[in-house]
């Protein structure tokens, strides 16, 4: 079984680097632009996990994964976070996000 992650940036060079780096190390991977873009994708791929920034224009990694925890198709697949602002930032939006 092949390991499938979708990788979610609004950074075009971050988002090539994470997906070369997935790639060189064995996994298919799918990369989306936005959250939008990545809810798209999830139309036609299913994978065993999601990275995503957290800070992104129009739907950010918070509603993403908001949107993704309350679908049951998708709500069991692990969500990595990750972000520029501080962890304890991050933790916090989670947290109030009720994730």
């Amino acid at each position: 079984m092949s390991k499938q992650i979708l990788v979610v940036e609004d950074h075009g060079v971050l988002l090539e680097l994470l997906g070369r780096t997935f790639t060189l190390r064995g996994w298919n991977t799918i990369l989306a632009g936005s959250g939008v873009e990545a809810l798209k994708k999830l139309e036609d791929y299913l994978p065993n996990v999601i990275l995503t920034d957290m800070r992104m224009p129009a739907m950010n990694g918070i509603e993403l994964v908001q949107i993704l925890k309350g679908h049951p198709v998708y709500r069991n697949i692990p969500i990595l976070a990750v972000s520029g602002a501080s962890s304890r930032q991050v933790r916090q939006q989670l947290s109030y996000g009720g994730l």
